[in-house]
């Protein structure tokens, strides 16, 4: 995929990409659990902990462009 010119790091495209693979990730983690496995199961968490970061990092990158073709990012 093409990198953003401007900064040479990932283009909006990307950053979509990533959060959409990384919600696709906690779907896949959470699938057959239960509440109580996150609270005990520390690799559990730090996966869906490393996900949800993954999704917040990505949002707050995407340029303000980006954010008028998705208005409902997060």
């Amino acid at each position: 995929m093409p990198r953003d010119p401007a900064t040479g790091g990932p283009n909006d495209r990307e950053r979509l990409q990533h959060m959409l693979d990384a919600a696709t990730d906690i779907q896949i983690y959470i699938k057959g659990r239960r509440r109580e496995d996150v609270e005990t199961d520390s690799m559990l968490r730090r996966a869906l902990v490393n996900a949800l970061q993954v999704i917040g990092e990505a949002a707050a990158r995407v340029s303000d462009d980006g954010r008028s073709r998705v208005p409902s990012l997060p």
